[in-house]
């Protein structure tokens, strides 16, 4: 199932190099046209986060449940001439014990290539030299609401004519 998903993935990608005008190929290929260019390695398998910068894909993943106890997220890189994997980021400070998985990234005009993580929040990495720096907090691990019909009521609108609670009271639809 992980190979099916990262080849899907990266086909995607390739159409989008041929169409715009990254070298997907060495020779002309017509719009529109696709094919698999790499699959995506597993650990981590499941990619979820795709971007493209000169001549390389990169992916990031797992995006999948059931990470605990399993490998870090990476950001593994193809290049878009051979498809060959070319380089790979093991994901630096993830509690393993946890799920833990990369999803959404993207570069900046620096050429710096920014992860979310469920773990970490967003981190930026420097493909150059394998470099990570934290740059956004993670979102809290919030509690489950309560619910309640008593404290949720909503106050009733006073140029209504009949209470919005009950559907029952309210007029039928002329016909």
């Amino acid at each position: 199932m992980a190979r099916r998903a990262g080849a899907v993935v990266l086909v995607a990608v390739l159409g989008w190099a041929a169409t715009s005008g990254v070298p997907a190929a060495a020779a002309p290929r017509p719009f529109g046209d696709v094919e698999v260019l790499a699959k995506v390695p597993t650990p981590p398998g499941f990619p979820e986060g795709i971007a493209v910068q000169d001549d390389r894909v990169y992916v990031a993943g797992p995006a999948t449940f059931g990470t605990t106890g399993k490998p870090p997220s990476r950001v593994v890189a193809f290049s878009t001439l051979t498809g060959a994997q070319v380089a790979s980021y093991g994901t630096q400070g993830e509690n393993l014990l946890a799920e833990h998985a990369n999803s959404s990234i993207a570069f900046d005009g620096n050429g710096r290539l920014y992860v979310l993580n469920t773990q970490l929040g967003m981190y930026r990495l420097t493909p150059s030299n394998g470099k990570q720096e934290p740059y956004g907090d993670p979102f809290p691990d919030l509690a489950p609401a309560r619910w309640s019909r008593h404290r949720a009521r909503r106050p009733r609108c006073p140029h209504r004519r009949f209470p919005t609670t009950s559907p029952s009271m309210l007029p039928a639809t002329p016909t």
